[in-house]
């Protein structure tokens, strides 16, 4: 039955990737009905993280944060950095997707702190993107320049080419 939940995971991820979320949604779903009956514990963390990209996709931003707070909370329990920093970020767009900047700011802030203790370049820059598009947003001036010079020297660390485009874009916003 692990198995049959992990490949239910995996057929989500590529509906996902393909831009099919109902048939993902219906798969995570799956998923983590079966790991939650088999006591796979130790899965759960990203399945939950799945669920909560897939309803971020879906546009449910409220779903997605609950489920971004159930992946951060079996995060911390299992020890998973990866998920819990992935969490922080789906919960901080998830926020800010539903216009409410000052909480996307203090989870992303949350983040990028979580990111530095365990010095995970991609995590800080992904904290630092959404800093600078929420404070742009909200009319920060002075914490988006902040934010967009520290993004300026993580930025330099990374070899991600899509996140690359995001860091320009959002470093653009200081020049607005």
């Amino acid at each position: 039955m692990k198995l049959l939940a992990k490949s239910y995971n995996n057929l989500a991820a590529v509906y996902n990737h393909f831009g099919q979320y109902r048939f993902a949604i219906d798969c995570i779903l799956k998923c983590l009905d079966i790991s939650e009956k088999t006591k796979d514990s130790i899965s759960l963390p990203v399945r939950n993280l799945t669920a909560s990209n897939t309803y971020y996709n879906l546009k449910q931003f409220n779903k997605a944060i609950e489920y971004a707070r159930k992946a951060i909370a079996l995060g911390t329990m299992f020890d998973n950095a990866f998920v819990i920093g992935m969490g922080l970020n789906n919960m901080s767009a998830s926020y800010s997707s539903l216009n409410m900047l000052d909480s996307s700011i203090d989870i992303s802030m949350r983040q990028l702190a979580f990111a530095k203790k365990e010095q995970d370049v991609g995590t800080i820059n992904y904290a630092l993107i959404n800093l600078c598009y929420d404070n742009f947003r909200d009319g920060n001036k002075k914490e988006l320049e902040y934010y967009s010079k520290e993004l300026t020297a993580y930025a330099k660390m990374i070899p991600d080419k899509q996140a690359n485009a995001l860091v320009r874009s959002a470093i653009a916003l200081n020049l607005i």
